[in-house]
C-alpha cells in the first residue's frame, strides 16, 4: 500500500518537474522556500519529495516551511518570505475573500496556481467507534483543526452528506492538522476528515482501534446535493490508495484539486 502511495507521489513529482522543465535550469534560483501543511501530513511528505527532486534535477534547494493553519501557509507567500505555497482549498477562499479570509486584511487576494492534481478526501473513523454511515457520526467526537477552513469546510460538507452539522456532533478542536489526524489512535476523537494517504492514518490502521472509512455512494443524489451546497468543488471518486484502502477494498470519496502550488500574481515567469 505504501508503495502505491509513493507511485502517486512520483506522478505528482513528474508533473511539477515537467512544468519546471519549461524554464531552463540555469534560470531557476539556487534556493526557494515553500509553505505546506505541517509535518506528518500527506502534503508535507509530497512537497518534501518534490523538493528533493528539484535538488537532484536542477540543483535548486527547496526548504519546506510547515504550518497547521491556512493563514500560516499563505501569509509567508503574501509577505514575500516564501516563494510558493503548497496549498489546498484555502487558495479559493483567499481569492474569493471567504471563510477565514473574509476580511479586508486577508482577502480577496490576487493569486496564481502554477500546478495541481486531483486528490481525494473522506471521513476516516476509528473502527471501534461504530460509524458505518455519515449519519452514525451524530453525537460522536469529530476532530477539527483550528484556523484551517480548508479542512473544516470539507468536514462540514461530509457531515452534510449525512444530514448533519457541527451542532449534531461533538466538535473536538485541535491546534494543528497533525494533532487532529493523530487524535483517533490516541482515543481523543472518533472520526475526522482527511486525505486517504495521511501518514497518521496508517498508524490508526495498525492501532488497537483500527480504521474504517465512511464512503458516500456516487448514486446518492440527495447526499451529493447537500455536499455541493457546502463545497461545490467536489466530485465522486472511487479511491483505491490509502490507509486501509486497496483495489480489493475501495472507498467512495470526494475528489478535488490538491495540492495547488500557488504564488502571487506579481511573481515573474522565471522566478
Amino acid at each position: 500500500m505504501r508503495t502505491t502511495t509513493r507511485h502517486l507521489t512520483s506522478f505528482a513529482i513528474a508533473g511539477v518537474i515537467t512544468t519546471a522543465g519549461a524554464v531552463h535550469a540555469a534560470e531557476l534560483p539556487p534556493s526557494m522556500i515553500w509553505t505546506s501543511y505541517d509535518v506528518g501530513s500527506a502534503g508535507y511528505a509530497e512537497a518534501s519529495a518534490i523538493a528533493d527532486a528539484f535538488g537532484r534535477e536542477y540543483d535548486t534547494r527547496v526548504r519546506i516551511q510547515p504550518s497547521g493553519s491556512a493563514i500560516g501557509r499563505l501569509q509567508p507567500v503574501l509577505q514575500g518570505r516564501a516563494d510558493f505555497g503548497y496549498l489546498a482549498t484555502e487558495t479559493y477562499f483567499a481569492t474569493e475573500g471567504t471563510h477565514d479570509f473574509a476580511s479586508r486584511r486577508w482577502g480577496p487576494q490576487d493569486l496564481r496556481v502554477v500546478a495541481g492534481r486531483p486528490s481525494s478526501f473522506a471521513m476516516p473513523t476509528a473502527a471501534d467507534a461504530g460509524i458505518r454511515e455519515i449519519a452514525d457520526a451524530a453525537g460522536k467526537r469529530i476532530a477539527y483543526v483550528a484556523g484551517n477552513p480548508s479542512t473544516s469546510v470539507k468536514c462540514d460538507a461530509l457531515l452534510a452528506a449525512g444530514g448533519l452539522s457541527r451542532d449534531d456532533v461533538e466538535v473536538v478542536m485541535f491546534p494543528t492538522y497533525g494533532a487532529a489526524m493523530s487524535s483517533m489512535a490516541q482515543n481523543e476523537a472518533d472520526a475526522t476528515c482527511a486525505l486517504t494517504t495521511t501518514s497518521q492514518l496508517y498508524e490508526l490502521e495498525q492501532s488497537p482501534r483500527g480504521i474504517h472509512w465512511v464512503g458516500i455512494p456516487p448514486e446518492d443524489e440527495e447526499a451529493w446535493a447537500r455536499i455541493r451546497d457546502v463545497a461545490p468543488f467536489f466530485q465522486p471518486f472511487a479511491e483505491t490508495v490509502g490507509a486501509g484502502i486497496s483495489d480489493e477494498n475501495p472507498v467512495n470519496t470526494m475528489a478535488y484539486k490538491y495540492p495547488l502550488i500557488v504564488t502571487t500574481a506579481n511573481k515573474g515567469t522565471t522566478e
